[in-house]
């Protein structure tokens, strides 16, 4: 008899919120000597830092602006049109330009409004984020961390993408403890495509948008 092995669908909660915290709050501690990708990360990262530390976003009515302008530097780090492809699958090749764009859409503002309100209010549990190593192939980077929380320590590997010199490099995954970020998400989407369309997935997701629902919570 043949036993099919399945990728077990990781509940969200940590992986997306440890990574994002990693990617984008702070980079004290050991720094393996590293290249673009790993600049360019702590740079965004630094950028982000800067925002939740400066005292004038400290006021309840400037919080919105605090978050927009977390979430535009987010929006400038990640290739939302990778992450979107590879959450699709092969269901991607199936769907319209305009299809697309709207997914694209919805996925990007899915995750950084759910999450960012999350990094402004934990990013102060992180204790410290070790670069540990780069490894560059062409247009292809991954950068390896070590996420150390108050409670908690987690292998954090980022996968970037340099599409032009002008773009940078963008990130497209993220691997927790070696689990793929995209694929958890890929698995729950094909499943829910599968079992009715992909109009339904489009409908879930807006609802949990105009619901403002937590993500870590599965479609």
């Amino acid at each position: 008899m043949n036993i099919v092995k399945r990728t077990p669908v990781i509940h969200l909660a940590g992986i997306i919120r440890i990574s994002l915290t990693a990617l984008f709050i702070v980079f004290v501690g050991f720094s393996a000597r590293g290249g673009e990708p790993t600049d360019q990360v702590k740079a965004t990262t630094e950028q982000i830092l800067s925002v939740l530390r400066d005292p004038k976003w400290t006021s309840p009515s400037q919080h919105k602006e605090q978050v927009d302008t977390i979430q535009k530097l987010i929006s400038e780090r990640f290739d939302w049109e990778a992450i979107s492809q590879g959450c699709l699958g092969r269901h991607w090749r199936d769907r319209s330009a305009a299809e697309k764009r709207e997914f694209q859409s919805l996925l990007e503002n899915f995750l950084r409004r759910n999450y960012v309100d999350k990094i402004t209010s934990s990013y102060t549990n992180l204790v410290e984020v070790r670069y540990l190593n780069e490894k560059v192939i062409d247009i292809s980077a991954s950068v390896q961390t070590k996420v150390v929380t108050q409670k908690t320590e987690a292998s954090v590997e980022y996968r970037l993408r340099k599409k032009s010199a002008a773009s940078g490099w963008k990130v497209y995954d993220a691997l927790i403890e070696g689990v793929s970020l995209v694929k958890n998400y890929r698995v729950q989407f094909d499943e829910i495509i599968n079992s009715s369309s992909f109009e339904k997935l489009v409908a879930r997701i807006k609802k949990r948008i105009e619901e403002a629902a937590d993500p870590d919570v599965p479609l």
